[in-house]
């Protein structure tokens, strides 16, 4: 396991480490509203990756295939402190970093029976409705930009602020100062920096 010299916890390669402090806030209201159960889901894309955001959906190029795969947790299962549940969160990640290793190298989810989809294979008759509903969001967007001084000040602030905290430093460092939360375990794994 490589680890990132910023943030000292280990790269990863399928996934975006997870926000942690949002997370602890969420399941901090769960458990107000006594939920009895989290559904973890990870998918998995054997052909076309969504990789390129907006110009994916711009261009038409849509996954063919994507496989879901979907454990629960139970609540009683998740820690109550906010250390723990930081650290139970990061070996969740690191399970789900294995997850789709396996996957990308068999194709499949374990336990998948692939003779078996779900859903149609194709989705060709979603693609004008996503095409025409996405465009006319961007359009409103540039719209409102061109006419709204309260759009173009919050677009500003915003880039601004995106700005000056990516230079301060990774923004998940940020929150764990914030948060007074010490820095994730590295899941055991022995780490070296990249030459």
């Amino acid at each position: 396991v490589v680890s990132t010299q910023s943030t000292g916890l280990p790269r990863l390669e399928y996934l975006l480490h997870p926000r942690t402090t949002g997370f602890i806030h969420c399941i901090k209201e769960l458990r107000k509203g006594n939920v009895p159960a989290l559904y973890d889901m990870t998918l998995g894309y054997p052909r076309t990756l969504p990789d390129r955001g907006e110009m994916d959906v711009l261009t038409g190029t849509m996954p063919e295939e994507i496989h879901v795969h979907i454990r629960r947790h139970s609540m009683s299962d998740v820690p109550s402190e906010k250390p723990e549940i930081d650290t139970w969160l990061r070996e969740l990640w690191y399970d789900k970093e294995k997850l789709l290793e396996q996957f990308y190298k068999d194709g499949k989810f374990p336990e998948e029976d692939p003779s078996k989809p779900y859903f149609p294979p194709s989705a060709d008759h979603f693609r004008i409705p996503i095409f025409v509903i996405w465009n006319s969001g961007l359009f409103l967007l540039l719209y409102l930009i061109f006419v709204s001084p309260v759009t173009r000040s919050f677009l500003l602030f915003s880039n601004l602020l995106l700005f000056v905290l990516s230079t301060l430093g990774h923004i998940e460092d940020i929150d764990r100062k914030f948060e007074n939360i010490e820095p994730a375990p590295q899941s055991g794994s022995e780490t070296s920096s990249s030459g």
